[in-house]
Protein backbone atom coordinates (compact mmCIF):
# COMPACT_ATOMS: atom_id res chain seq x y z
CA UNK A 1 0.00 0.00 0.00
CA UNK A 2 2.46 2.16 1.40
CA UNK A 3 4.73 1.11 -2.00
CA UNK A 4 1.32 1.93 -4.43
CA UNK A 5 0.80 5.37 -2.49
CA UNK A 6 4.61 6.52 -2.99
CA UNK A 7 4.61 5.48 -6.48
CA UNK A 8 0.89 7.74 -6.92
CA UNK A 9 2.71 11.07 -5.29
CA UNK A 10 5.78 10.42 -7.38
CA UNK A 11 3.82 10.56 -10.62
CA UNK A 12 1.77 13.64 -9.23
CA UNK A 13 4.75 15.75 -8.28
CA UNK A 14 7.75 14.64 -9.66
CA UNK A 15 6.41 12.98 -12.84
CA UNK A 16 9.09 11.54 -15.36
CA UNK A 17 10.14 14.09 -18.07
CA UNK A 18 12.39 12.90 -21.11
CA UNK A 19 15.89 14.88 -20.72
CA UNK A 20 15.95 15.32 -24.56
CA UNK A 21 12.01 17.32 -24.99
CA UNK A 22 11.39 17.88 -21.28
CA UNK A 23 7.62 16.28 -22.06
CA UNK A 24 5.98 13.81 -19.25
CA UNK A 25 6.55 10.16 -20.44
CA UNK A 26 5.02 6.98 -18.91
CA UNK A 27 6.85 3.95 -17.73
CA UNK A 28 10.88 3.14 -17.62
CA UNK A 29 12.26 4.16 -20.82
CA UNK A 30 14.47 7.48 -20.30
CA UNK A 31 13.45 8.73 -23.71
CA UNK A 32 9.94 9.88 -25.61
CA UNK A 33 9.07 7.85 -28.81
CA UNK A 34 10.18 10.97 -31.22
CA UNK A 35 13.57 11.58 -29.17
CA UNK A 36 14.73 8.38 -28.97
CA UNK A 37 14.26 8.24 -32.85
CA UNK A 38 16.12 11.21 -33.00
CA UNK A 39 18.91 9.87 -30.66
CA UNK A 40 19.36 6.22 -31.19
CA UNK A 41 21.99 5.88 -33.34
CA UNK A 42 22.96 2.21 -33.49
CA UNK A 43 26.61 1.88 -35.32
CA UNK A 44 28.83 -0.74 -36.13
CA UNK A 45 32.57 0.12 -35.60
CA UNK A 46 35.52 -1.41 -37.35
CA UNK A 47 38.96 -1.86 -35.63
CA UNK A 48 40.35 0.26 -38.17
CA UNK A 49 37.24 3.19 -37.57
CA UNK A 50 38.99 3.77 -33.93
CA UNK A 51 42.86 2.80 -34.88
CA UNK A 52 42.81 -0.10 -32.50
CA UNK A 53 44.51 -3.11 -32.70
CA UNK A 54 42.70 -5.53 -29.72
CA UNK A 55 39.37 -4.56 -30.00
CA UNK A 56 37.33 -6.63 -32.57
CA UNK A 57 34.69 -4.07 -33.31
CA UNK A 58 31.83 -2.06 -31.44
CA UNK A 59 28.62 -1.49 -31.55
CA UNK A 60 27.40 1.91 -30.19
CA UNK A 61 23.26 2.32 -29.13
CA UNK A 62 22.71 6.04 -29.00
CA UNK A 63 24.58 9.54 -29.94
CA UNK A 64 26.18 11.11 -26.81
CA UNK A 65 24.18 14.74 -27.28
CA UNK A 66 21.13 16.02 -25.66
CA UNK A 67 19.28 14.27 -23.26
CA UNK A 68 21.51 11.39 -23.69
CA UNK A 69 24.71 13.25 -22.58
CA UNK A 70 22.78 15.06 -20.03
CA UNK A 71 21.12 11.62 -18.58
CA UNK A 72 24.77 10.56 -18.06
CA UNK A 73 26.53 13.20 -16.43
CA UNK A 74 23.30 13.08 -14.39
CA UNK A 75 24.31 9.86 -13.16
CA UNK A 76 28.31 10.49 -13.39
CA UNK A 77 28.27 13.80 -11.46
CA UNK A 78 25.07 14.49 -9.76
CA UNK A 79 24.17 11.25 -8.61
CA UNK A 80 20.67 10.81 -10.14
CA UNK A 81 20.66 7.77 -9.50
CA UNK A 82 17.28 7.58 -10.85
CA UNK A 83 17.96 7.58 -14.27
CA UNK A 84 20.07 4.50 -13.71
CA UNK A 85 16.78 2.39 -14.33
CA UNK A 86 15.49 4.21 -17.43
CA UNK A 87 19.16 3.89 -19.23
CA UNK A 88 19.07 0.34 -18.27
CA UNK A 89 15.49 0.38 -20.05
CA UNK A 90 16.82 2.04 -23.04
CA UNK A 91 19.41 -0.93 -23.48
CA UNK A 92 17.36 -3.65 -22.85
CA UNK A 93 14.82 -2.45 -25.47
CA UNK A 94 17.32 -1.31 -28.24
CA UNK A 95 19.08 -4.35 -29.69
CA UNK A 96 18.95 -8.31 -28.90
CA UNK A 97 22.17 -10.10 -27.86
CA UNK A 98 20.77 -13.04 -30.97
CA UNK A 99 21.12 -9.80 -33.54
CA UNK A 100 25.07 -9.42 -32.26
CA UNK A 101 25.80 -12.92 -32.34
CA UNK A 102 24.59 -13.38 -35.72
CA UNK A 103 26.38 -10.05 -36.82
CA UNK A 104 29.87 -11.01 -34.53
CA UNK A 105 29.50 -14.58 -35.22
CA UNK A 106 29.84 -16.03 -31.49
CA UNK A 107 28.64 -19.29 -30.15
CA UNK A 108 29.11 -17.67 -26.23
CA UNK A 109 29.98 -14.79 -25.38
CA UNK A 110 31.42 -13.59 -21.35
CA UNK A 111 29.88 -10.46 -20.99
CA UNK A 112 32.84 -7.83 -18.88
CA UNK A 113 31.54 -4.13 -17.49
CA UNK A 114 34.16 -1.83 -17.86
CA UNK A 115 34.80 -1.24 -14.10
CA UNK A 116 34.70 3.07 -12.14
CA UNK A 117 38.22 3.62 -10.50
CA UNK A 118 36.84 2.61 -6.88
CA UNK A 119 36.84 5.86 -5.23
CA UNK A 120 34.68 6.99 -7.42
CA UNK A 121 32.49 4.11 -7.69
CA UNK A 122 32.15 4.50 -3.78
CA UNK A 123 31.47 8.32 -4.03
CA UNK A 124 29.16 7.33 -6.36
CA UNK A 125 27.94 4.35 -4.62
CA UNK A 126 27.28 2.89 -8.08
CA UNK A 127 28.93 1.50 -11.03
CA UNK A 128 26.87 3.04 -14.27
CA UNK A 129 28.27 -0.12 -16.48
CA UNK A 130 27.06 -2.97 -14.18
CA UNK A 131 23.91 -0.81 -13.69
CA UNK A 132 22.61 0.12 -16.82
CA UNK A 133 23.94 -3.82 -18.57
CA UNK A 134 23.39 -6.28 -16.25
CA UNK A 135 19.23 -6.24 -16.82
CA UNK A 136 19.91 -6.34 -20.75
CA UNK A 137 22.20 -9.64 -20.21
CA UNK A 138 19.75 -11.13 -17.88
CA UNK A 139 17.13 -10.53 -20.14
CA UNK A 140 19.20 -12.04 -23.36
CA UNK A 141 20.40 -14.95 -20.76
CA UNK A 142 24.00 -14.20 -21.23
CA UNK A 143 26.78 -14.74 -18.61
CA UNK A 144 27.99 -11.87 -16.51
CA UNK A 145 31.65 -11.48 -15.10
CA UNK A 146 32.96 -8.60 -13.13
CA UNK A 147 36.31 -9.82 -14.29
CA UNK A 148 38.10 -6.40 -15.04
CA UNK A 149 39.68 -4.53 -11.60
CA UNK A 150 40.20 -0.45 -12.33
CA UNK A 151 43.45 0.46 -10.36
CA UNK A 152 42.76 3.33 -7.95
CA UNK A 153 43.85 7.15 -8.81
CA UNK A 154 43.38 6.79 -12.83
CA UNK A 155 42.05 10.41 -13.55
CA UNK A 156 38.61 10.56 -15.69
CA UNK A 157 38.49 10.74 -19.08
CA UNK A 158 36.11 13.39 -20.11
CA UNK A 159 37.94 16.43 -21.68
CA UNK A 160 41.11 14.58 -22.14
CA UNK A 161 42.44 14.29 -25.78
CA UNK A 162 42.68 11.32 -27.50
CA UNK A 163 46.94 10.94 -26.42
CA UNK A 164 45.75 11.65 -23.38
CA UNK A 165 43.10 9.27 -23.15
CA UNK A 166 45.23 6.59 -24.04
CA UNK A 167 47.86 7.41 -21.51
CA UNK A 168 45.60 7.98 -18.75
CA UNK A 169 43.79 4.15 -18.81
CA UNK A 170 47.46 2.59 -19.93
CA UNK A 171 48.23 -0.26 -17.18
CA UNK A 172 45.01 0.96 -15.44
CA UNK A 173 42.74 -2.72 -15.41
CA UNK A 174 43.79 -6.28 -13.75
CA UNK A 175 42.78 -9.34 -15.03
CA UNK A 176 40.81 -11.27 -11.97
CA UNK A 177 39.08 -14.34 -13.66
CA UNK A 178 40.19 -17.10 -16.09
CA UNK A 179 39.55 -15.79 -19.68
CA UNK A 180 41.43 -18.28 -21.36
CA UNK A 181 40.13 -18.91 -24.88
CA UNK A 182 36.56 -16.66 -24.18
CA UNK A 183 34.65 -14.60 -26.45
CA UNK A 184 34.10 -11.16 -24.43
CA UNK A 185 31.83 -8.83 -24.78
CA UNK A 186 32.88 -5.68 -22.85
CA UNK A 187 30.19 -2.95 -22.05
CA UNK A 188 30.48 0.56 -21.06
CA UNK A 189 28.60 4.15 -21.09
CA UNK A 190 30.59 5.84 -23.24
CA UNK A 191 32.41 5.20 -26.11
CA UNK A 192 34.89 8.36 -27.23
CA UNK A 193 38.11 7.73 -28.74
CA UNK A 194 37.81 3.89 -27.91
CA UNK A 195 41.26 3.97 -25.59
CA UNK A 196 39.29 2.61 -22.57
CA UNK A 197 37.74 -0.30 -24.41
CA UNK A 198 41.24 -0.95 -26.48
CA UNK A 199 42.86 -1.11 -23.33
CA UNK A 200 41.05 -3.54 -21.34
CA UNK A 201 40.63 -5.84 -24.86
CA UNK A 202 44.55 -5.57 -24.75
CA UNK A 203 44.74 -6.83 -21.23
CA UNK A 204 41.88 -9.53 -21.81
CA UNK A 205 43.73 -10.97 -24.82
CA UNK A 206 46.92 -10.98 -23.11
CA UNK A 207 45.38 -13.20 -20.76
CA UNK A 208 44.13 -15.41 -22.73
CA UNK A 209 40.78 -14.26 -24.20
CA UNK A 210 40.67 -15.67 -27.95
CA UNK A 211 38.65 -12.28 -29.07
CA UNK A 212 36.87 -8.87 -27.88
CA UNK A 213 34.15 -7.18 -28.77
CA UNK A 214 32.58 -3.89 -26.89
CA UNK A 215 28.95 -2.74 -26.64
CA UNK A 216 28.79 0.92 -25.32
CA UNK A 217 25.31 2.71 -24.24
CA UNK A 218 26.59 6.12 -26.66
CA UNK A 219 29.09 7.38 -28.53
CA UNK A 220 29.83 10.71 -30.74
CA UNK A 221 28.02 10.82 -34.37
CA UNK A 222 31.84 11.19 -36.17
CA UNK A 223 32.56 7.50 -34.95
Amino acid sequence: MWSELGSLWQAIFYPQRCPECKRIINGQALLCTDCRTKLQNIRFLHTGTFGGKHLAGACLLYAYEGGVKEALHGVKYLRRKGLLARLAAEVKNSISGKKLAELWRWQAIMVVPIPTEPTRREDRGYDIPREIFLPWCRQEGLLWQETLRRRAGSRPQYGLDKKARKDNVAESFQVSGNVQGKTVLLVDDIFTTGATMEEAARLLKKAGAQVVWGLAFSGGRDM
